[in-house]
């Protein structure tokens, strides 16, 4: 998981939040971004999601998507 902070216009995107910032940043609102990647360093999923949430809700519901993409693969 990790973040990424809005400024000027970008800031008004439906997902852009204040929350924990991992770039010191918490004047900025944010977006969080859920990424899996398999034992070679290939993207299998990923997920965007607002700026508020938690690490913990975020990995769970990251995982339980890409469950679901991939349960009839």
């Amino acid at each position: 998981m990790t973040s990424g902070y809005f400024e000027g216009v970008a800031a008004s995107n439906g997902k852009a939040k204040y929350g924990y910032s991992r770039d010191g940043r918490g004047d900025c609102k944010q977006m969080v971004v859920g990424l899996v990647v398999d034992e070679e360093g290939f993207v299998k999923g990923h997920e965007v999601y607002e700026g508020d949430r938690t690490d913990i809700t975020t990995l769970n519901a990251t995982v339980e998507r890409l469950r679901e993409r991939t349960r009839d693969k």
